[in-house]
């Protein structure tokens, strides 16, 4: 399952996502030194990729992936907020997600983007 976004959790109003080294790499690419930005997506697209995290999670299951012991990876976004929402509690969220660009403060979205559409997370 492919798609361009981000699932993250929300407990007690601080948002809960692993940062890998691999993001320093990103950010420095794209002229970013500025704080994390989330946007949550819309309520049909949270239904419809909720929907879909859980799919992943159960094939996981099935295949012997996904263990109770999980450590966040990189690359497996779903399943890490999966994992910490069941072993801490938290709304499990999805959406975009990026930094801000040091020289003018826009913000480059590494996952999604703003106003993204279903159709629009579906591409990779």
């Amino acid at each position: 399952m492919s798609f361009d976004g981000h699932y993250w959790v929300v407990r007690d109003g601080k948002i809960i996502d692993p940062m890998f080294k691999f993001y320093e790499t990103v950010k420095r690419q794209w002229g970013c030194d500025g704080e994390i930005v989330y946007l949550p997506a819309s309520p049909v697209a949270q239904a419809v990729f909720k929907k879909k995290q859980l799919g992943k999670v159960q094939m996981a299951k099935s295949c012997g992936f996904y263990h109770s012991l999980w450590d966040a990876s990189q690359g497996f976004c779903d399943i890490n907020a999966y994992h910490e929402q069941k072993m801490r509690g938290g709304e499990i969220v999805f959406g975009s997600m990026g930094w801000r660009r040091t020289k003018d403060n826009s913000i480059h979205y590494e996952y999604g983007g703003e106003n993204y559409t279903v159709a629009q997370f579906m591409l990779n």
